[in-house]
């Protein structure tokens, strides 16, 4: 089981005006972080995972709206997607009237129950474009008046670009595995080379795509590391596959340059995401 609530003694609800709130929103769960930018400190971490993927995400926002913590008034409010399609381009390409057909050209179909957001990832000259559904964007706007909505492979690929890494590293690879979904995001120096998702069904699958990519971009090899995050077991047959078909594969761990208002949890992984996302504005 995942499921953790950890409130840091430094919370103070009171401050929470002071602080930046992080949400990360997949079909099987919901996690959130608190920072304090102040203090550069995580004071709470929260995740709940749900015994079945909710596609409506009617679950998600049962807990928005009835978690004490997820009602309080933050600085910032940050919510990270996972899961939805997306395609990415230059930002010169940034024309809103066109981003139907864009999203239609990579075979990304959209309808009227959909509304078509970008992220900018401005280190990279980019802009990666994707729908989520309309009914789900208008509770997030309701439910937290200064909403920031990003999709979850923006704030991978802002942590990786700032190089929040060590220095030691020529290139790193994020994997980022969630329900049957396969996120990659791969910087070599401060270039952007990769940052794709796959749907897949069994674990050939989810080693073989990862792995082909890893090998097109030349990162398998002295200096170039993997870090694996998503809702899986620290013993997952993909995270035993990776490490032996990888080199430098490790689950991810929680960055060093910020402090921890609370024991750092085991299955590190599972909540790291929240943690770049809570960052990386």
């Amino acid at each position: 089981m995942s499921d953790i609530r950890i409130i840091g003694s430094n919370y103070k609800e009171q401050l929470s005006t002071s602080y930046n709130l992080s949400i990360r929103l997949w079909l099987g769960g919901l996690s959130f972080s608190v920072y304090d930018s102040v203090t550069n400190k995580i004071l709470v971490i929260c995740s709940n995972t749900f015994s079945m993927p909710d596609e409506h995400y009617a679950h998600q926002e049962q807990i928005m709206m009835c978690d004490e913590l997820l009602n309080k008034e933050y600085k910032r409010v940050i919510i990270s997607i996972e899961g939805r399609p997306f395609t990415i381009m230059p930002q010169m390409l940034d024309d809103e009237s066109r981003n139907k057909q864009l999203l239609d050209f990579a075979g990304i179909p959209t309808t009227d129950e959909d509304v078509i957001l970008t992220d900018h990832l401005d280190e990279a000259g980019a802009k990666l474009l994707y729908p989520i559904s309309r009914f789900l964007y208008y509770f997030l706007r309701s439910q937290y008046k200064n909403v920031e909505i990003r999709h979850a492979a923006s704030p991978i690929a802002e942590w990786l670009l700032t190089k929040r890494i060590d220095n030691n590293r020529r290139g790193t690879i994020c994997i980022n595995i969630t329900d049957q979904r396969l996120l990659l995001v791969a910087v070599d120096g401060n270039k952007l080379v990769l940052c794709n998702e796959f749907e897949c069904n069994d674990t050939n699958d989810f080693v073989y795509m990862a792995m082909n990519a890893i090998e097109q971009i030349k990162f398998n090899s002295e200096g170039y590391y993997m870090d694996i995050s998503g809702d899986i077991t620290n013993d997952d047959e993909r995270v035993r596959l990776l490490k032996r078909f990888g080199r430098n594969a490790e689950l991810a761990t929680f960055p060093s340059l910020i402090d921890y208002d609370f024991i750092i949890p085991s299955e590190q992984h599972r909540y790291i995401n929240v943690i770049k996302t809570a960052l990386c504005v």
